[in-house]
């Protein structure tokens, strides 16, 4: 079960790990969005720091509808222990975990300020 908490401006929020190049680990908070259909977003120069590649570009959807052509770059984040590669869109948003990490899983949220987040594998 991989656990985190409801921040004071009720984002559900989890602690990440980011495998970059070397190899280091970045501790990171990223918040659960269930309207991002990717693995995560990261601002760009967190991704350089990383020393993840370029993997390519691609069309996104913004929450206003309008398609835009982003950057995705080949990435490794700890899941459940194990290193897992993931397709990281370079945003300047505050990091995001999405769907497709969160794919197959129970995710629960206790929907007030500090209340629990858990993200559990289905049977």
């Amino acid at each position: 079960m991989i656990e985190g908490r409801v921040t004071s401006d009720l984002a559900p929020a989890l602690k990440l790990t980011l495998v970059g190049v070397g190899p280091r680990e970045v501790d990171i908070d990223a918040d659960v969005d269930t309207c991002f259909t990717g693995d995560i977003s990261l601002p760009i120069e967190r991704i350089l720091n990383l020393g993840w590649p370029f993997w390519d570009e691609d069309f996104v959807t913004l929450g206003d509808g309008r398609d835009i052509k982003m950057k995705f770059y080949r990435g490794i984040v700890m899941w459940r222990g194990q290193p897992k590669i993931v397709k990281v869109l370079a945003s300047e948003s505050t990091p995001l975990l999405g769907r497709r990490l969160v794919e197959g899983n129970e995710v629960n949220i206790q929907f007030k300020r500090g209340g629990s987040v858990s993200i559990s594998p289905l049977s």
